[in-house]
């Protein structure tokens, strides 16, 4: 008894001293883990691919024939006020700059106001770039509030020039 009392503590401190390293990043999506977005336009292909992921981990490939979304509604993945960053690697297929928007909606009630919408445009030059966006920061569309990111209720990422475009998205996390 004693011994199993001495080994549920020693793996408690473990846990203890361990977990808050392992928790500076969560990824949103695990494309390693075969997860992709759940809610897409219909006239997105998406697939996970081996080609542009960053280090060599899988991406999710994204083709949009024209203008269209695809992201997440309720997320698995929503509680992120833990987090003050979001940030992926994104390949543009393009040999020219194309844009996409990001858009997330946040814990305010009702969701879907200009006071719970966040959006920016993407710049995408050709190749691979990474974003970063500081949710600290993140203005919504009303232009005078901050979006409360604690929970989320929908993020997307929109084709809106209407233009066939295909990227890949890898690493897509929260950071600390």
């Amino acid at each position: 008894m004693r011994l199993l009392s001495f080994t549920l503590l020693i793996s408690f401190l473990l846990i203890s001293f361990v977990s808050p390293a392992a928790k500076d990043y969560l990824y949103v999506v695990k494309f390693d883990k075969g997860e992709m977005f759940s809610d897409v336009s219909p006239d997105i292909n998406m697939s996970l691919s081996k080609e542009h992921g960053k280090d060599g981990k899988i991406s999710l490939k994204i083709i949009y024939e024209k203008d269209g979304f695809l992201g997440e509604w309720k997320p698995v993945r929503a509680f992120w006020g833990d987090y003050s960053k979001l940030t992926f690697y994104i390949y543009n297929d393009s040999a020219e700059e194309k844009t996409l928007t990001l858009r997330i909606k946040g814990a305010k009630e009702p969701p879907k106001t200009p006071e719970n919408t966040f959006e920016i445009v993407l710049k995408l030059p050709p190749k691979e770039s990474f974003q970063e966006i500081d949710l600290k920061k993140a203005v919504c569309l009303d232009g005078k509030s901050l979006l409360d990111y604690s929970k989320i209720y929908v993020y997307s990422f929109d084709n809106k020039d209407g233009k066939p475009l295909t990227v890949y998205l890898s690493e897509f996390k929260l950071v600390k």
